[in-house]
């Protein structure tokens, strides 16, 4: 659900939301994604077994949480083509209207009803009922 409301972060919870800004605004090269559902669950290439749906990966760049590119790619290698794809045009949606350590501004263009960036959640989070990034992390 998303709120009218602009979200405010106070600067102790600042810190656990380190990985929602990279999340949002770090560089992940993408594989080309078919016409399959960014959460479908096809697997990826050789080796690892890329299985996460988009909203998975921003969970696991949430959760973890990821101070680094290479983190963030790590998470984003996990995820099927289509979700990378859809994961990284939420990135790139973001990275276009807010500066790289604007939690604040992250949570509004992700989560509020009058965020730039709303189309790409909804692509990101396709089925899925619940975003616990804006429901529980940007709160």
């Amino acid at each position: 659900m998303r709120d009218t409301a602009r979200v405010d972060i106070g600067m102790g919870t600042l810190v656990g939301f380190v990985g929602l800004i990279l999340l949002a605004l770090a560089p992940v090269a993408c594989s080309q994604g078919g016409g399959a559902a960014p959460d479908s669950g096809a697997g990826g290439g050789g080796g690892a077994l890329s299985t996460l749906t988009c909203q998975q990966i921003r969970l696991c760049v949430a959760q973890t949480p990821c101070a680094t590119d290479a983190c963030i790619q790590g998470c984003a290698a996990k995820g099927t083509p289509a979700a990378k794809t859809a994961y990284e045009a939420l990135r790139a949606c973001t990275a276009g209207v807010c500066a790289v350590d604007d939690v604040n501004c992250a949570c509004n263009e992700q989560c509020n009803a009058d965020g730039a960036c709303l189309a790409e959640v909804d692509g990101c989070l396709a089925m899925n009922a619940t975003d616990d990034i804006c429901d529980v992390l940007c709160r």
